[in-house]
Order: C-alpha cells, then sequence, then structure tokens
C-alpha cells in the first residue's frame, strides 16, 4: 500500500481528572482508562495494534488534565490534535448531539476527526512546556492573593450583658459591681 492511500483511523478521546474515555470502535473494546502512567501505557499499546493505518487521535483541551496523554502520544509519534473544546461542541449541535456523557464526547470527537479532518497539534518545545507550567502558577498564585484580600464576613459581635447579671468570674460565680 502506497504512503497516500494508508487510511486514517481517528479515535477521540475525552479527557478527565482521572480517566480517559476512548471511542471503542477501533481498539478492540478498550472504553476506558485511567489518566495515570499505567492508563497511558495501556492505551499506547492499543494504538500500536492497529497495522497499516495511520492513527490521529483527538481530544478537548481541558486545562491540564491533558498533559500527560500529549506527551505520550508525542512521544509515541502519533498524530494528535488538541482540540478548542467551544468549536467541539459547535460541531455537536449541528450533529444534534444535545446529550453529554464522557463516552458520547469520545465519538463526538471520532466524527470531527472524520469529517473536519483537524490539523495536528504540534509537539511544544521544552521551553514552552516550561513557559507553560509558570503561567500556570503565576495564574494559581494571582487567584490565591485575590482570594486573600477580599474582606472576610466578621464573626457575630459578642452581646454585652444583660442589666443585673454583671460578669462570670471564671469560677462560675456572678461578679457584682460594687
Amino acid at each position: 500500500m502506497s504512503p497516500n492511500n494508508i487510511p486514517t483511523i481517528h479515535i477521540g478521546i475525552d479527557v478527565a481528572k482521572l480517566t480517559l474515555q476512548l471511542d471503542p470502535l477501533h481498539l478492540k473494546g478498550l472504553a476506558q482508562v485511567p489518566n495515570s502512567p499505567a492508563g497511558l501505557q495501556r492505551l499506547l499499546k492499543a494504538l500500536k495494534r492497529l497495522k497499516d493505518c495511520r492513527v490521529h487521535v483527538l481530544c478537548e483541551a481541558t486545562g491540564g488534565y491533558e498533559r500527560a496523554l500529549t506527551e505520550a502520544l508525542h512521544e509515541a509519534g502519533i498524530t494528535l490534535s488538541v482540540l478548542n473544546p467551544a468549536r467541539v461542541k459547535a460541531f455537536a449541535r449541528v450533529l444534534g448531539q444535545e446529550s453529554k456523557t464522557d463516552a458520547l464526547d469520545a465519538l463526538v470527537l471520532t466524527r470531527f476527526g472524520q469529517q473536519i479532518n483537524p490539523k495536528p497539534s504540534l509537539q511544544p518545545s521544552l521551553r514552552q512546556r516550561e513557559l507553560a507550567q509558570m503561567i500556570t502558577r503565576r495564574n494559581q498564585l494571582v487567584d490565591l492573593l485575590v482570594m486573600e484580600k477580599k474582606p472576610r464576613p466578621h464573626p457575630p459581635a459578642a452581646q454585652p450583658p444583660k442589666a443585673g447579671q454583671g460578669h462570670t468570674r471564671p469560677s462560675g460565680r456572678a461578679h457584682r459591681p460594687a
């Protein structure tokens, strides 16, 4: 088969903090793996079993949860597109896909790849990754500073003792003014 005739298989992956939800069609029923080093290894094994085709993985930018996945796929030489979630959501609406589950999101990502065939995302350089980490940390610190500067609600003011009750001594007996 010539390089131009090799079919491309698009595989959508919905990324969450703890899991990667996969479109299981081409992965022999593998539908979910943990978003962990062990889960990524399992996914890479499944992707490498796909022969006589180009694999193009699609996921959404999730604010950082996709980082380990993208690094693992780039290192393995697997084509990857990290997509703008708003663009994918608009595509899902066009398809009439109103339901929102991780499994459906993975299928929508696969269909997005099949119909749109987005450009692959380039692997960021080491310097770009370092800068991204510094920006993330700066944003965390700015958020923390904003929280610290917000006025805190004051605890309810202590009520003065009512007339004739006086103050209580540590011994528990009332102190009566002379």
